[in-house]
């Protein structure tokens, strides 16, 4: 990257609904807000996957 990447207040996202991530990621439907955590218990191991599907 040319440039440090910059702090600040981030959003997911996923733009089309085709979007298939390989294992060990989870199986699709993939949630594009943050509200699909209401209810879950935030504790334990997190994992972050990302699909740069854009040329």
């Amino acid at each position: 990257m040319p440039t440090p990447i910059v702090s600040g207040t981030y959003r997911p996202t996923n733009i089309g609904v085709s979007d298939v991530l390989t294992a060990p990621a989870p199986a699709p439907p993939y949630g594009s807000t943050l509200s699909v955590f209401d209810g879950t218990n935030p504790n334990g191991t997190w994992s972050l996957f990302v699909f740069d599907d854009a040329g």
